[in-house]
């Protein structure tokens, strides 16, 4: 059985902080290059699909530095034979 467990490397939590008022993130210090998550989903799935075929493809529900939870899903959106 072949899996691919895709994980995503996060910033230091401690030097990141929500703006209660506002639910903004205050990122003073931390870079977050090529963290768009078109981007990251699309570079994904072609790594996955070079590397396939998988029998099985786990991804986290959401990252703590973007909180988006579209990574996942939109890795299968592009490429549907990934599995």
């Amino acid at each position: 059985m072949r899996i691919a467990v895709c994980i995503k490397q996060v910033p230091d939590t401690e030097k990141i902080r929500l703006v209660p008022e506002t639910d903004t993130l205050l990122c003073d210090g931390v870079e977050f290059a090529g963290s768009d998550t078109l981007a990251t989903s699309y570079a994904l799935s072609k790594t996955l699909t070079l590397r396939g075929p998988y029998d099985l493809i786990l991804c986290g529900k959401q990252a703590v530095a973007g909180d988006t939870a579209q990574v996942g899903p939109a890795c299968l959106s592009f490429e549907h034979s990934l599995c």
